[in-house]
């Protein structure tokens, strides 16, 4: 009996008495981050950064010693001024049908260059919604209110994929007077069963038979006069006895991305997929690769155009 004891607690010291910790260490090749998203609605602002290794508990340092010469189809229109944090802007709205490259130089490192052109505007498009909510009074006082069913129609059909999103804004009234307000983008809770709307990017909920999407989620090009019907769910949380009104104001954003905006929002969106939460252990992510159009760097130069259509204001309603 006592030898079947010694051998079975033998394992036990051999693993507690062989174990040392090992430094684990990483190649890592620094390398040049760019990111700059231009469209016609704001000045050309670049971003540059240097990447980190994985092991670093470091923010990503910014890049403050750089000169960037911007061109408008091959024709030189400016060069950045820093603007600090790593910002580097040039006050210049660019064109429609236009051609925009930059070249980035750093002492010591090659020529950085980037180049993409900017989309035409989607066609016009109308913007519905079905007033409709529900009230539930929850055990601690507080009601939850949610607005849904929106539509977005397009006369003219669509040239290509484009992309949907919105953003909310919602007023407080407090004894006839403004409280606070906010703005949020639409999130996981945006939902269809349209057929355009492409549900390979969607996670489909098998309780109410829909596809979420993200900030901003593909929809495709349908027939002339389509009508993209979608639910747009969100809560708010007052008490009933508040006396608080509330307004919400939505806008519906169409935003037309060049074949480079495409493929960087697309491999941006499946690695979201992937990301965990920061407090779960996380040992089966699988990586993604974000696609990136930079010469002698990383990142990304994009240029897109948006539409914006507000819908109609909703009534306002007391909590």
């Amino acid at each position: 009996m006592n030898k079947t004891i010694c051998l079975l607690l033998l394992p036990i010291v051999l693993l507690y008495g062989c174990s040392e910790p090992i430094a684990f260490e990483v190649d890592h090749n620094e390398e040049i981050i760019v990111n700059g998203m231009i469209c016609p609605d704001s000045s050309i602002s670049i971003h540059l950064s240097k990447s980190i290794p994985p092991t670093a508990a470091t923010a990503f340092p910014n890049v403050d010693n750089a000169q960037i010469t911007v061109f408008e189809n091959n024709t030189e229109i400016g060069t950045t001024a820093y603007r600090g944090s790593g910002y580097y802007q040039l006050d210049y709205l660019p064109k429609v049908n236009h051609t925009y490259r930059i070249e980035v130089a750093i002492d010591g490192h090659p020529t950085i260059e980037a180049e993409d052109t900017v989309p035409e505007l989607v066609p016009d498009f109308t913007a519905r919604h079905i007033y409709a909510y529900d009230t539930t009074v929850l055990d601690n006082g507080w009601s939850v209110r949610r607005y849904q069913l929106y539509t977005v129609t397009f006369e003219t059909p669509l040239p290509k994929p484009s992309w949907l999103g919105g953003l909310v804004h919602a007023h407080y009234f407090d004894h006839d007077s403004i409280y606070q307000a906010s703005e949020k983008y639409f999130g996981y809770n945006f939902q269809s069963i349209d057929p355009y709307f492409d549900q390979k990017r969607g996670e489909f909920d098998s309780y109410t038979n829909t596809y979420g999407y993200g900030d901003f989620s593909p929809i495709l090009p349908a027939p002339a006069s389509y009508t993209y019907a979608f639910e747009f769910g969100y809560q708010t949380y007052q008490r009933e006895y508040s006396g608080r009104y509330t307004r919400y104001d939505l806008t519906a954003s169409v935003v037309n991305g060049s074949t480079t905006y495409d493929q960087y929002l697309q491999s941006y969106i499946a690695s979201k997929k992937y990301e965990p939460d920061p407090e779960d252990w996380f040992p089966f992510g699988q990586s993604t690769q974000l696609y990136s159009n930079i010469k002698n760097a990383n990142g990304i130069f994009a240029a897109y155009t948006v539409r914006q259509v507000a819908f109609p204001p909703l009534k306002d309603e007391i909590f």
